[in-house]
């Protein structure tokens, strides 16, 4: 089985990285981690605690990412171990491209914050 980093699967959209924190909804279970990276067609979902989905979550189970002033954007969870998963958008691909531009609006306000 290809882990959570393995490239051999060509992407045929460019990944984002970001740090931004999200849930991800699968059944009853809601988890919070970072959205690491993201493409038209899925993100990176790095989970808040290792392992803290474990027997909760695996490959080819629906669900939800829910990102702070975004929404809500249904998918699968493509692939899945004890520190992360990558989860496929199942939206058209119009809407794919709206989720990552506002994922990179929010962003990059969250970057022009000043620090206090």
């Amino acid at each position: 089985m290809p882990s959570i980093d393995d490239d051999s699967d060509r992407r045929i959209h460019e990944r984002v990285d970001l740090q931004r924190m999200m849930f991800l909804r699968v059944g009853e279970a809601t988890f919070m981690g970072l959205l690491q990276d993201v493409s038209h067609s899925g993100a990176k979902f790095v989970f808040d605690e290792t392992g803290a989905a474990d027997g909760q979550v695996s490959a080819g189970d629906g669900g939800m990412i829910v990102v702070d002033g975004i929404g809500e954007v249904p998918g699968t969870v493509a692939r899945f171990d004890k520190e992360a998963a990558v989860f496929t958008f199942s939206i058209s691909e119009r809407d794919q491209e709206e989720v990552v531009a506002n994922i990179m609006i929010a962003q990059n306000e969250m970057d022009m914050r000043p620090e206090s």
